[in-house]
Formats: structure tokens, sequence, C-alpha cells
């Protein structure tokens, strides 16, 4: 059990060395992928948030129970 936790402890460490030479060495300019990945992936998050919470506020403001009707239909009038 200790042999197989050393085991993947050393293969964690290869890519994790490679990511380093990377940054130390500024091969790849990997800070610019890693830059747009950070940009567009909080725009991609933003844009999940916004879509489900328009989402919620619209079926907040939508619901209505079979007997009254939609609350913005005007006629017949609500009792």
């Amino acid at each position: 059990m200790i042999g197989t936790t050393l085991i993947e402890g050393f293969v964690l460490l290869i890519p994790l060395s490679i990511g380093v030479a990377i940054m130390r060495s500024g091969l790849y300019e990997i800070d610019i992928i890693i830059n747009r990945t950070l940009v567009y992936g909080s725009l991609t998050a933003a844009l999940v948030v916004l879509y489900f919470g328009a989402i919620v506020v619209l079926q907040r403001l939508l619901v209505f129970s079979p007997a009254s009707g939609p609350p913005w239909l005007l006629w017949p009038p609500r009792s």
C-alpha cells in the first residue's frame, strides 16, 4: 500500500516538473495560453451564471396557478 502511494506520487511529479520547466524557461509562450484560458474560462462561467440566473428569475416572475391564470393576463378580472 505504501509502495503504491509512492509510485503514484512519483508519477504525479512528472507533469509537475514539466510544468515548472515550461514556466521557468518560457517555452511555448505558455503565459499567453494560461492568460487566455483564465479569461475565457471566467467569461464562460459568468455567462453560465447569468443564464441560469435569468432562468430562475423568469420562473419566479412567470409562475401562476391554473385557477387564477397567468399574472400578466388582465382579462377576466381577478376577484
